[in-house]
């Protein structure tokens, strides 16, 4: 692959689409992240829950109705693949990271936790373009499209501190094999852009 990394992510996906110029900063220039108080206070939440660390007690009162799954942290890997010139094949390696999984084969459900202040619902959950992507990944290891969990934990922002502020929303979604198809796709054009700005931008 001539791009930055020797796989895509949806985070890559998306900011080559959204942001190329972000797209050049992060993964060509290799420029820091800046870490904003809610992406730190997700992370707080996430590793609370996958059980890396403990929180404090008010923290841990508030997750207590959060749903924990059998697996945490679980990383995927699937070949993405399109017929080229003379029929011949390109693969595109893709990762992703899934909160949490219960399950296996067709009964298997994915987990994804998300804080914010941008509140989730169904619409959102259905256009999610990491949740497609997960799924997709499944998809092609397995055959079976999986069902989806989005559990959403509300927060708020006041002066760059955040907190929970409500009980935690499970959204349930399952894609179909077009939607896994339309991803595919989505996939190559996002490749497409990537190995034109790593060739733009590398030297």
């Amino acid at each position: 692959m001539d791009t930055p990394k020797p796989y895509l992510s949806s985070s890559q996906i998306e900011l080559a689409f959204s942001n190329p110029v972000g797209y050049v900063s992060r993964y060509i220039y290799k420029t820091e992240e800046e870490v904003s108080p809610q992406m730190a206070f997700g992370k707080v939440v996430t590793d609370i829950l996958e059980g890396r660390i403990k929180g404090d007690p008010k923290l841990l009162k508030q997750l207590e109705l959060v749903k924990r799954y059998q697996r945490n942290n679980v990383a995927m890997r699937a070949l993405f693949r399109r017929h080229i010139k003379n029929d011949k094949l390109e693969e595109v390696a893709v990762i992703g990271y899934l909160d949490g999984e219960s399950g296996q084969g067709e009964s298997l459900i994915q987990g994804e936790y998300k804080t914010g202040v941008w509140e989730w619902n169904q619409k959102r959950v259905h256009e999610s373009e990491q949740l497609k992507l997960y799924a997709t990944i499944h998809w092609l290891n397995t055959g079976y499209v999986p069902t989806q969990e989005l559990v959403w934990i509300p927060t708020k922002n006041e002066e760059g501190v955040i907190t929970i502020v409500g009980d935690p929303v499970m959204f349930h979604m399952k894609h179909d094999t077009k939607t896994m198809l339309e991803t595919i796709q989505r996939v190559f054009k996002a490749y497409d852009v990537i190995v034109k700005l790593y060739q733009k931008f590398k030297d």
